[in-house]
């Protein structure tokens, strides 16, 4: 039986890592930081929306309805994530992926992989795995047939 090319995405706030995992052998095709992704600015990343006083009316505040600064720069580092997956994707070595992040990075990353894309993808998992080096990797994958 021949062995699966599989394409892994490791993504966080600050980074992006590529692997690519095959017959149990993973190596390391690209690793990009916010330092290279120069339209991210990660000042805001983690501050809540603003808060608005109710004026004359009273004292009420409620919070602004439109995206944090944190959301904003999560869409922006999910298009290169995005763009990344494609372009390797696009090379035509690959058998599958597997896609793994934080949780509320992973939902941006699901709602943003066109179909063709997400087709592709045989598992997903909720964890910020991308500081892992990568002869640790592969314990977590143990769930995923031949990783």
């Amino acid at each position: 039986m021949k062995p699966l090319n599989t394409l892994i995405l490791l993504a966080s706030e600050q980074k992006l890592r590529l692997l690519h995992s095959t017959g149990g052998s993973m190596i390391q095709i690209s690793h990009v930081t916010q330092d290279q992704m120069p339209d991210l600015d990660y000042e805001f990343a983690d501050r809540a929306p603003r808060a608005h006083g109710g004026g004359l009316i009273g004292n009420q505040h409620s919070l602004d309805p439109r995206q944090s600064e944190g959301d904003k720069e999560r869409g922006r580092l999910v298009k290169h994530a995005v763009d990344l997956l494609a372009r390797e994707w696009a090379q035509g070595s690959y058998d599958r992926m597997v896609v793994c992040a934080p949780a509320k990075l992973l939902g941006l990353l699901r709602d943003a992989m066109p179909k063709e894309l997400a087709a592709h993808i045989v598992a997903d998992m909720p964890k910020d795995l991308v500081k892992t080096p990568l002869h640790d990797l592969a314990g977590h994958f143990t769930d995923i047939a031949q990783i």
